[in-house]
């Protein structure tokens, strides 16, 4: 794993790195589970217990820590509660459980060191890409809370919305032929409805690129302390707040699509039923995702 210190559009160095990475997580869950593919071995963790497996604080002490600020949940020793264990009792761990301890092993010492050279290089804003994330929310979960932890609050996690692809994505980018004085940026388009449908709630959009670089806010007086989201979806009454509103609207919303289109004859009038009908389904599968992982498509806000 590679870290990167970008101080402009073309300046960027590799300032660090290091071997434990996704690769690693993979490479143990392929030698201690059954699972086949990596998504599988993410999919296992979602449903363990770290707790069964690592040495917390609190089997230590019996409680927290508070002398140097450590709370009994804190992990003392990933995986730390095995070699206590007879070696033919060690086979009793749950697939699950190591998935969990492998993966916030792994995720938190990803964190930490992208805290440190961060701190090294007075850096204040710390971006998280690859494949090893692809939007998995404990993962993600994860390198939220090391980076938090460690900078006693004073930084954040922040991740890329197409984040398993930023590496494929560069490779590609550096090679595309380039006019001189001609730069292009990549927007994302979500015009294409055959790539939204029914069957596929994930569907993100694709990416285009325009001929112009795009700018976010360009006559904002400063672009680095703008914040839109005014609200912390982050509480859980304000999420299920905004979703149940969300919801409780769509029915407006579709007779509204209808009203927009009162000259259609009944045969043109059909199809613009069945593409209400198909948004109405895709609208409710996507917030039944976000009830049920609220940061499955990343940090939640009323935007997205």
């Amino acid at each position: 794993m590679s870290i990167l210190k970008v101080t402009g559009e073309d300046s960027y160095e590799r300032i660090s790195g290091t071997s434990l990475g996704g690769g690693t997580l993979w490479g143990l869950l392929s030698l201690i589970t059954e699972a086949k593919t990596y998504d599988e071995m993410l999919l296992l963790s979602k449903s363990g217990d770290n707790k069964n497996v690592d040495m917390l604080v609190g089997d230590i002490y019996g409680g927290d820590y508070s002398k140097i600020g450590l709370k009994s949940t804190t992990i003392a020793s990933s995986f730390g509660k095995v070699f206590q264990q007879r070696p033919q009792s060690r086979k009793n761990f749950r697939p699950e459980d190591i998935s969990r301890s492998l993966l916030y092993m792994v995720s938190n010492n990803i964190g930490q060191i992208a805290y440190l050279n961060a701190s090294a290089h007075g850096v204040q804003r710390i971006y998280f890409g690859g494949c090893f994330i692809r939007g998995h929310p404990i993962t993600m979960n994860t390198l939220s809370f090391a980076i938090d932890f460690w900078s006693k609050g004073k930084m954040k996690a922040l991740f890329l919305r197409h984040e398993g692809y930023l590496g494929a994505m560069g490779a590609f980018l550096k090679h595309v032929p380039t006019p001189t004085g001609n730069r292009s940026s990549f927007c994302e388009n979500f015009s294409h409805s055959e790539k939204i449908t029914e069957y596929s709630l994930s569907a993100v959009g694709v990416l285009d690129t325009v001929t112009t670089l795009l700018r976010p806010f360009p006559l904002l007086k400063n672009i680095d302390s703008y914040n839109p989201d005014t609200l912390d979806l982050g509480d859980s009454k304000l999420q299920m707040y905004w979703m149940d509103l969300l919801e409780k609207n769509l029915r407006n919303l579709l007779d509204l699509a209808l009203n927009w289109q009162p000259n259609l004859n009944d045969d043109k009038l059909s199809n613009g039923m069945d593409r209400i009908r198909h948004f109405e389904d895709l609208f409710k599968g996507h917030l039944q995702t976000l009830r049920k992982e609220p940061t499955a498509y990343g940090n939640l806000s009323v935007r997205r």
